[in-house]
């Protein structure tokens, strides 16, 4: 696919860090609409940055919480697919809108002895309709320090076709996604 990713202040996307919450690093960020068959969205993160392993009971890493809340700008014509990829162990929580079901949520999850539990998707019941629990690797759009978002992304193509958005930050704890109408129309605050 055509989705080309913008960094900073340039960075164009469907998903950005929720008002007031944490990040470190500037937004990495694309958007295409190169998919025929399904509208697919992917978050990027290295995760985890609250921990310090030393200093956990048995020295684990724990799982983070991580919500993701998605807006929809306008209708879903296609079937809706979010990736969700971190190194470190998180817990996405879906916050899924009325009349919005995500037809599948791909967990692309990294395992480690280290890890007291594996990433994991929640979501209302109804809301998603198959969860797919598989390393396909991680990327923050910026891999200065870790991940492949080049291989993130093609293996995702690979699975789903090109990909409408891509939204990664080093570090975050939470995104709003902006999912349904023109991918490549502008909306300055769709409704949430």
């Amino acid at each position: 696919g055509n989705c080309t990713i913008f960094r900073g202040t340039s960075s164009v996307g469907l998903g950005g860090a929720a008002p007031g919450t944490y990040t470190l690093g500037p937004r990495n960020s694309c958007v295409a609409d190169d998919n025929e068959e399904r509208e697919v969205h992917v978050i990027g993160t290295y995760g985890n940055s609250s921990y310090n392993y030393n200093h956990m009971p048995e020295g684990l890493v724990p799982r983070n919480l991580f919500n993701v809340k998605l807006v929809q700008r306008g209708p879903l014509t296609k079937p809706l697919v979010l990736v969700v990829a971190s190194l470190y162990p998180m817990a996405w929580d879906l916050d899924v809108p009325d009349g919005v079901t995500i037809d599948i949520v791909h967990v692309s999850r990294y395992t480690n002895y280290r890890y007291a539990e594996p990433s994991e998707a929640f979501a209302p019941s109804g809301k998603v309709g198959r969860t797919v629990n598989d390393w396909i690797s991680y990327g923050t759009g910026f891999d200065h320090t870790g991940g492949s978002t080049a291989v993130l992304l093609q293996n995702v193509n690979d699975l789903y076709g090109p990909v409408t958005s891509f939204t990664g930050y080093r570090h975050f704890k939470s995104v709003i996604l902006q999912v349904g109408g023109d991918p490549l129309e502008v909306v300055a605050n769709p409704a949430s």
